[in-house]
């Protein structure tokens, strides 16, 4: 329960970084997009286990001396988010990264699946969008036939 404490703590310290609004663009249209390719998934991958990486690497010993001043959770001084992920599974980042290589499989292959499927989508999502014009002229303007 301590560690939740401490990673929610570590989160909370992160929030005004995370609460930044989307940005949104009110001209955005969509276009034709290539589908993620195997390179594409392999990079994203990487940089995933990057930030994986950094996050294992965040001091939390400090964090947790001032949530826990008597050192109740175990958790020393110079401890890093790693060191208390291994205490329980010593395996835990090979676990993690294993965990992400498998997902970017996933996303790949749905990648792959949406590229087959994007003419077919298209044309319903045109069909559906006229259908919803022609209901909303016919409730604005009354039945054109």
């Amino acid at each position: 329960m301590r560690k939740f404490i401490i990673v929610g703590a570590a989160l909370f310290a992160a929030a005004p970084a995370l609460a930044q609004p989307p940005a949104y663009d009110d001209d955005y249209e969509v276009r034709d997009e290539r589908p993620l390719d195997a390179r594409d998934v392999g990079r994203i991958a990487n940089a995933m286990e990057r930030m994986v990486g950094a996050i294992l690497d965040l001091p939390v010993g400090g964090i947790a001396a001032a949530v826990d001043p008597l050192g109740r959770g175990g958790v020393r001084p110079g401890d890093t988010m790693r060191d208390l992920a291994e205490r329980d599974d010593p395996y835990a980042e090979r676990r993690i990264r294993a965990g992400i290589r498998g997902t970017a499989r996933g996303v790949g292959a749905m990648s792959d699946s949406l590229a087959r499927m994007a003419p077919v989508l298209r044309r319903s999502i045109d069909e559906m969008r006229r259908s919803f014009e022609d209901a909303i002229d016919e409730a604005e303007y009354g039945d054109p036939y």
